[in-house]
């Protein structure tokens, strides 16, 4: 959470739920490293971040699942109709434009911007009581002076209260019957489902692992309970295991991924995070292994299992716990270093695929990652940190026409690791705080302030849904990166050319300039947080052009960042924009078939990509050759002014 102007707006959905057949999708599992439907098809992962779900009634006739399978709430009708302002028209909007996915917070407070203390948008509550004195310091249970008053913010909750109806009944003033937030929460969940969209839900929340005194969190009230007595942390285990694994329970939900944590510090003890606590990463391990456990039982479904640790890592970077028993995703966080890195591990591991998370989302920036990586600036103006942080009333805070390249670059290096996801958000879907604002203006021009309506719509989406067919419909798991790292946990890593890579390694990092050394063996250097040399996280970024070859060798593919190697960054500034007719050399045997069957076309990542914009050489026009061959990206920069292409090699037309 720690943190596009035009588009071409995919008609909202006008008719009420129905079954889409999504139990044939549903639950994705991995097989062969590979994420893959019920069904056995290879699944790719395009998610949206709506967090603050919490934020929206379920839909305009109410909050349950029963009453909203028969409306017809829409985008188009919320502009006009208030009612109409509701998750249901969102995640409508949201399958329309391409995401099969969405992240929700099943616990949501104010870090990801929903009540402080944890309610729902009706004020209904998750637990229903407090804890006594006697917690973690430097937290003071109970607040607001009373067990039974409404409490101030969530670390406090007694997580042995989930599900008791018996203290309320219906809606009271302090919302203590749980059913109805679990019901709430419920009708997300298996709206979703209806829709064919998989949930990413997220059970423990930790918001990096702050106290009350740091603006606290849901992870805090585990370590609460934990000082309490752990069996509250085991019971709420079990609730959520019950009622969302145990294929008999009427809440049964076969689409969840579970989405453990989010920007979670409390494993490193070498961060500079002054908020390491010693001994919380067990307790949200013993979490985690429990509801494992659970669902390894008769009757439940084994979902799979992704995080959110902090500082472009995964599982295996926290060795304080055993986490592979457990994890089954690598959720990659591109916070402090490129997301690159965090698919290269995961290939590396090999058992377990990469997806990003979370990454830079459209209209903000990651701590200055932006400026430092100059994704914006002086490379693409209008994307940078100063214009995304300005924020200067109806200022297009880095949502112009030009900044999708942000998400599209993101996007491109990690998928080519062969990852299995990426997970898109931008400043106001994520949060869904301000909602009932967006809806009354249209939802066309440029995404600013004054204008939200727009970033529902940004042109990101469009762009990373077409993205997306294009490599599912090249068998895009297949791909076995040209660069490789090694398998330590340290959150860096070094790059190193396969034997025989596609890309030729010369071309594709780019020599010396001066004093910067854009090479492969230095990608890497830049993380903040893990590298003692602290070069600037930005050194090769746009630099680097990523590619790989298909491990059956029916394709190859490159994508061309756009950058000019010539930047002098970070020693200078000069010679920083983006280039057309930009070089790289391949190994085309790389691709089985020969000179006479082969087809290398670039492909416009700003548009369709379901043609081709060039075709470089074909069977039925020049030949390719069968080994080295130069290609030249085309010669003219794109409407937004970038110059980024991505090169499909296949054997056969294309």
């Amino acid at each position: 959470m720690w943190r596009y102007g035009y588009a071409t707006v995919s008609p909202p959905v006008t008719v009420p739920i129905t079954i889409t057949g999504s139990s044939s999708l549903f639950p994705l599992m991995v097989s062969g490293g590979v994420l893959q439907t019920a069904g056995g098809t290879p699944y790719l992962i395009l998610g949206d971040a709506p967090q603050g779900a919490n934020n929206l009634p379920l839909c305009k006739a109410g909050n349950t699942y029963a009453a909203c399978t028969g409306t017809g709430d829409t985008l188009s009708g919320a502009q006009t109709d208030s009612g109409q302002r509701s998750f249901l028209a969102y995640i409508k909007d949201r399958q329309a434009q391409g995401f099969n996915s969405v992240w929700i917070n099943i616990l949501c407070e104010a870090y990801t911007a929903c009540g402080s203390n944890g309610s729902t948008q009706e004020g209904t509550y998750p637990f229903t009581t407090q804890l006594s004195a006697g917690v973690h310091s430097p937290d003071t249970c109970p607040e607001g002076g009373s067990t039974a008053a409404t409490p101030g913010s969530a670390n406090c909750w007694d997580m042995s209260t989930v599900g008791n109806t018996s203290t309320g009944v219906g809606i009271t003033v302090n919302g203590r019957n749980t059913e109805l937030y679990w019901q709430n929460i419920d009708g997300y969940i298996k709206l979703a489902n209806d829709l064919g969209l998989q949930v990413l839900a997220d059970p423990i929340p930790t918001d990096n692992c702050n106290s009350q005194s740091q603006g606290g969190s849901f992870g805090f009230i585990f370590l609460n309970n934990n000082t309490k007595n752990a069996a509250k942390i085991t019971g709420y285990t079990d609730f959520v295991a019950n009622r969302y694994s145990k294929i008999s329970s009427p809440s049964y939900a076969s689409n969840l991924i579970w989405f453990l944590f989010n920007d979670y510090t409390c494993w490193n003890p070498t961060s500079p995070f002054g908020n390491y606590i010693p001994g919380a990463d067990t307790v949200f391990y013993n979490f985690v292994s429990r509801l494992a456990a659970d669902e390894a039982q008769t009757g439940y479904t084994k979902h799979l299992m992704t995080t959110e640790t902090y500082g472009n890592s995964n599982w295996l970077s926290d060795t304080v716990n055993t986490w592979s028993t457990c994890i089954t995703l690598n959720g990659v966080y591109y916070n402090v270093g490129p997301d690159y890195d965090g698919g290269l591990l995961s290939h590396v591991q090999g058992t377990a695929p990469a997806i990003l998370v979370e990454g830079n989302y459209a209209g903000e920036d990651l701590s200055g990652v932006d400026a430092g990586n100059q994704l914006g600036g002086t490379w693409i103006a209008g994307c940078g940190s100063a214009d995304i942080l300005a924020r200067s009333p109806g200022a297009t805070q880095g949502n112009s026409a030009t900044c999708p390249f942000r998400e599209r670059i993101q996007f491109w290096k990690l998928l080519f690791t062969g990852a299995a996801g990426y997970v898109n958000g931008n400043t106001y879907t994520w949060q869904l705080a301000a909602a009932p604002n967006w809806w009354s203006t249209g939802r066309s021009g440029v995404c600013t302030g004054t204008s939200p309506a727009a970033c529902l719509d940004i042109a990101s989406n469009v762009q990373l849904a077409n993205a997306a067919a294009f490599l599912k419909a090249h068998s895009w798991y297949k791909i076995v990166p040209d660069f490789k790292r090694g398998v330590n946990g340290s959150g860096f890593g070094i790059a190193n050319a396969i034997g025989s890579p596609f890309l030729t390694a010369a071309t594709g990092c780019y020599p010396n300039n001066g004093s910067v050394s854009h090479n492969c063996a230095s990608y890497y250097k830049g993380s903040n947080y893990n590298d003692a040399i602290n070069i600037p996280k930005g050194d090769l970024f746009n630099a680097f052009v990523v590619s790989g070859a298909a491990s059956d060798n029916s394709f190859a593919m490159a994508y061309v960042p756009g950058a000019n190697p010539a930047c002098t960054y970070p020693s200078g500034a000069s010679n920083c924009g983006q280039l057309a007719s930009q070089q790289i050399t391949v190994n085309n045997a790389k691709v089985s078939g020969g000179s006479s069957s082969l087809t290398a076309a670039w492909y416009d990542p700003t548009g369709a990509m379901t043609s081709p914009t060039t075709t470089i050489c074909s069977p039925s026009t020049t030949l390719c050759t069968n080994g080295s061959q130069t290609y030249t990206t085309p010669s003219s920069l794109h409407a937004d002014g970038t110059g980024d292409w991505v090169l499909l090699v296949t054997s056969g037309t294309s």
